[in-house]
C-alpha cells in the first residue's frame, strides 16, 4: 500500500536496467514515465588503459591474468572461477588468477594462494590505485550466480574494467546485459557454467586478433556511461518534467 501510494505521486523513475523497468512497470507505473540508465556514471578519464601498474609488485604476468573484484561470496560465482581455472590447468593453459576484496571465501582463497602461485588475493586497494590494478590484467571475470531474490544489477567494477580496456566475461544478468556487447567487448555465458568460462579465457588469451578488438570496443562503448554523459542525461530528465 505504501509503494502504490509513493508511485501515484512519482512523476520519474530512473531505473538501472530493463529488467527493473519492467518490474516497475508490473508494479503498475506508467511505462512511458521510466527511464533507463544508472543512477551514477563512472570517471573514464580516472579509468583509462595505461602501461603503468602492479604486475612486479604481484609477480604476476600482465598477459595472462584474470581479475575479479568484488564480494567474495558463494553468489559471486568465485567457485566457477576456480572451476575454470582447474580445466584450463589440465590443458597445460596456466594462467594467473588476482582475486580482490573480502567475504566468506577470503580465508579459503588465501590457503589457495599460498599453495598456488597461479592465485593472488588482495584484501583491500585504494579507490584511487583502481586503476593501475584494472591495468594489471587482461580479462575480468564477473560470473555470479542469480538467486531467487538478487541477481546483479549495475555492474560498476565491470565498466570500470572495460574503461581500462579489459574485455569483459559475465553470467547472464540484468546489469551486465546493459553493460557488455556480447560478442562485440566482451562475452554473456550461462550461469553455473565453468566450461562455457573456461572456453571464453582461452579465447581471449590466446586470440589477438579477437582481443584486440574487443579491447578497443570495450574502451569507446563505456564512455556512453561517462558521470558526464550520465549528469546530462539526469538533468535533460528533470528539465522536461519543470517545464
Amino acid at each position: 500500500m505504501y509503494e502504490r501510494n509513493v508511485l501515484k505521486k512519482i512523476d520519474l523513475i530512473v531505473a538501472g536496467s530493463e529488467d527493473a523497468k519492467k518490474v516497475i512497470i508490473r508494479k503498475g507505473f506508467d511505462k512511458d514515465k521510466v527511464v533507463v540508465f544508472p543512477a551514477t556514471g563512472i570517471e573514464t578519464a580516472l579509468f583509462r588503459k595505461d602501461k603503468k601498474n602492479i604486475c612486479n609488485k604481484l609477480k604476476i604476468e600482465k598477459n595472462s591474468t584474470c581479475l575479479f573484484l568484488g564480494r567474495l561470496e558463494e553468489e559471486k560465482g568465485i567457485r566457477y572461477i576456480l572451476k575454470a581455472k582447474e580445466i584450463l590447468d589440465k590443458k597445460n593453459k596456466t594462467y594467473a588468477y588476482l582475486f580482490v576484496g573480502s567475504g566468506a571465501l577470503s580465508e579459503e582463497l588465501n590457503a589457495l594462494s599460498k599453495s598456488d602461485k597461479s592465485i593472488k588475493l588482495i584484501e583491500w586497494i585504494d579507490y584511487y590505485k583502481l586503476p593501475k590494478l584494472y591495468n594489471s590484467a587482461k580479462i575480468f571475470l564477473y560470473p555470479s550466480i542469480p538467486t531467487r531474490l538478487w541477481e546483479e544489477q549495475f555492474g560498476y567494477s565491470i565498466a570500470e574494467a572495460m574503461s581500462c580496456g579489459l574485455p569483459a566475461i559475465s553470467t547472464d544478468m540484468s546489469g551486465p546485459r546493459e553493460i557488455i556487447r556480447n560478442m562485440e567487448d566482451g562475452f554473456i555465458i550461462p550461469s553455473r557454467d565453468a566450461k562455457e568460462l573456461a572456453d571464453k579465457i582461452e579465447i581471449l588469451m590466446k586470440n589477438k586478433v579477437i582481443y584486440s578488438k574487443f579491447s578497443g570496443n570495450a574502451i569507446k562503448n563505456i564512455r556512453r556511461f561517462d558521470n558526464s554523459i550520465i549528469a546530462e542525461k539526469i538533468y535533460s530528465e528533470i528539465m522536461n518534467l519543470i517545464k
